[in-house]
């Protein structure tokens, strides 16, 4: 019912340590309360470790984003990450 969803990062070139898998990354998207977006929010930072990230993971969509490579992804439910405003 509340959370954020993280439309976009940016960084993953020189945010993130490649040994330790710690991460530290600018990020905007949604606010959400009450299962509602509240409002849109930017320049907030998203960290955590790489690592750590496979085991939050709560669920995976079915739905996938095209990327502007030819990769696409699914989106992730993470049950806790650190942000920052």
């Amino acid at each position: 019912k509340e959370g954020v969803y993280i439309s976009s990062l940016e960084g993953l070139h020189a945010g993130m340590n490649e040994k330790s898998g710690d991460f530290s990354l600018k990020a905007e998207g949604c606010l959400i309360r009450d299962g509602k977006i509240e409002r849109y929010i930017n320049m907030i930072t998203v960290s955590d470790n790489l690592f750590r990230i496979f085991q939050k993971i709560k669920a995976v969509s079915k739905d996938v984003i095209y990327l502007p490579t030819t990769d696409k992804m699914p989106c992730v439910f993470l049950k806790k990450i650190a942000i920052s405003c």
